[in-house]
């Protein structure tokens, strides 16, 4: 069983930078561990879950590690014109986020 929370972020912070560190190996586990200890809304970790996905998709599968910012463009930029996505509905998810670094920035 995994717990979530307090209990786990306390023995999983990273004591020099005081950030939490996530015990998966895989992204997407990783992803989960974050948002739940952030509190989250099962909702949102299922809509960020999704996003993600399809971005990594997107992108033939390659690590969202080895993208950068314009692959963020070229992402968004397709959704806006190909799939009618309002452009600023993933902008506003990177904006809430400040931008992919902040989920980097766990994710090492």
């Amino acid at each position: 069983m995994k717990v979530y929370g307090t209990a786990v972020g306390i023995t999983n912070m990273d004591k020099t930078t005081r950030k939490f560190v996530p015990k998966s190996a895989r992204l997407m586990d990783q992803v989960r561990e974050v948002l739940r200890f952030h509190h989250y809304t099962y909702n949102t970790e299922k809509s960020y879950i999704s996003w993600i996905l399809k971005y990594i998709r997107f992108h033939d599968k390659k690590h969202p590690k080895v993208k950068g910012k314009r692959e963020i463009e070229v992402y968004l930029s397709h959704l806006a014109i190909n799939r009618n996505v309002s452009a600023s509905k993933p902008k506003r998810k990177l904006d809430e986020l400040d931008g992919p670094e902040h989920l980097n920035s766990h994710l090492e």
